[in-house]
């Protein structure tokens, strides 16, 4: 029998300014009608009280917090001790006592409840039971581990409903609610709901979903991961909007408060999803395992070389990009683990092209602002060498063929928006691996060379993407330097 939803309304938004980091940011309330027999359902309700390290949660990479979890005794309290069966991804549980209303052991290997799992509850009782539930709402932009096979997942929004595989953008809000790796099939390419089911038809940012399949406030699903590895990924976006510009020079007050959200949550702010179709002039252009920025060659360049870490407050050894709250991308138990490079591109923002912008012939390899990639480069992001060992990450940005005598081979018209020299206004966009999105970053430079730098120096770090340029040939070496995301609209 179909499980029908009463009613999703809004979730609680706290202020931004005021959100603390174990509050997992808002509440919400979701209308559950739950039929006789089986329904399947989403929980996806944070414990605070079970939240600990070790807690046992399943499918949890190592840098994702845990949610906490509830025993089958509260959640069937919560429904008015209605249910009789609860069955999860390879595990179930009974009640001992079936009758309608009473309490009763439970019996089973399933013994705790995951917000981030989904399960069939086996209702009991005269006829339906409605109940609405108001509690803290689990972080949607989680990240988990997707084995290969069917995975058993819950939907974590209590305001969002019917949505379609393909994804969907609400009023106020400047990204998808769905991620790419669900909505073009980069990761994951089948749905199983309560009667409903969908599938991705086509290679990877080429097909469609075909079928009935909706997510649905408070309904659980089943989701497919092709292939035989498995992949820590996340499906859902928080929304957000900072109300800073989406634009960006050098001559932008890069400290100014607008450009950062006040949250802890590094993936919460809006960024630029991925290009859906891999073009290769500048676009951004989907890797394995991250992604790359692909620029076209040119016969003129310069190159820019940076130090691939630096020794961080308390002494630890960070990667030398930082997220927007000045903790690191990726963190010291992470390095030696196959969690890929971070992805940097360098962008022409002005230069002898900047007429162009909002032409076709600028929008040609723009990615969302009108900007052109025209230097690109993996950067190591677990930087695990030896300190006797200099580590340095390159990038050969390209320049216009005009300051080129003579003929020269190729299209003029692949590097038309790239800067002619020195002259340009650039700036720096890097994937994120846990977010799976791009955001805009910031070049700084330490205001004096030390052994060990404190929290308070990479606070005080001097904002240095204006140096950044070079004219052709050119060789520029940077030793006390890191880059910072914008986690901001871009």
């Amino acid at each position: 029998m179909a499980r029908k939803i009463l009613s999703n309304q809004a979730s609680l938004k706290k202020s931004i300014s005021t959100r603390a980091t174990d509050s997992r940011l808002s509440s919400g309330s979701i209308g559950y009608s739950l039929s006789l027999g089986n329904n399947l359902i989403s929980y996806p309700f944070q414990n605070p009280t079970t939240a600990y390290s070790g807690n046992g949660e399943p499918n949890l990479p190592s840098y994702e917090d845990t949610t906490g979890y509830w025993t089958p005794e509260e959640v069937d309290a919560e429904f008015d001790n209605n249910i009789y069966g609860i069955t999860g991804e390879g595990v179930a549980t009974t009640k001992t006592n079936a009758n309608p209303g009473v309490t009763g052991s439970w019996v089973g290997s399933l013994t705790k409840i995951w917000p981030r799992q989904s399960y069939w509850f086996t209702m009991t009782g005269s006829g339906t039971t409605t109940k609405t539930i108001t509690k803290q709402l689990i972080e949607s932009n989680h990240v988990t581990t997707f084995h290969p096979g069917w995975n058993w997942r819950s939907f974590p929004f209590s305001e969002y409903n019917n949505i379609p595989p393909s994804g969907t953008s609400t009023s106020g809000n400047d990204i998808d609610l769905l991620t790419n790796h669900i909505r073009h099939g980069r990761y994951l390419n089948q749905l199983i709901g309560e009667g409903m089911s969908a599938i991705y038809i086509g290679a990877p940012f080429q097909g469609t979903w075909q079928g009935s399949f909706t997510f649905q406030t408070g309904s659980g699903f089943m989701v497919y991961r092709p292939g035989n590895t498995s992949v820590n990924t996340l499906m859902f976006h928080r929304y957000a909007s900072t109300g800073s510009d989406s634009g960006e020079s050098n001559t932008d007050d890069s400290g100014s408060d607008n450009y950062y959200t006040a949250s802890s949550d590094v993936c919460f702010g809006s960024s630029s999803n991925y290009i859906d179709t891999p073009i290769s002039n500048g676009q951004f252009v989907m890797g394995e395992g991250a992604g790359t920025f692909q620029v076209y060659p040119s016969l003129d360049s310069y190159t820019v070389r940076i130090l691939g870490k630096f020794t961080g407050s308390a002494g630890i050894m960070s990667s030398s990009i930082l997220n927007h709250d000045n903790t690191q991308m990726v963190t010291p138990d992470e390095w030696g683990t196959p969690t890929g490079s971070i992805a940097v591109g360098m962008y022409n923002l002005s230069g002898s092209n900047a007429s162009n912008y909002g032409t076709a012939a600028a929008e040609s390899g723009s990615v969302d602002d009108d900007s052109v990639c025209f230097g690109s480069a993996m950067f190591p992001s677990h930087p695990d060498v030896p300190s006797y060992y200099q580590l340095w990450f390159q990038l050969n940005p390209q320049l216009k063929y005009t300051t080129v005598s003579g003929s020269v081979s190729g299209s003029e018209s692949q590097v038309a928006n790239y800067p002619t020299g020195s002259n340009q206004t650039s700036s720096l966009k890097v994937y994120s691996p846990k977010c799976g999105q791009v955001y805009m970053a910031r070049f700084y430079e330490f205001t004096a060379s030390k052994s060990t730098y404190s929290l308070t120096d990479i606070q005080n770090a001097k904002d240095v993407t204006s140096e950044l340029t070079g004219s052709r040939h050119e060789w520029k070496m940077f030793n006390r330097h890191f880059i910072k995301l914008r986690n901001d609209v871009i």
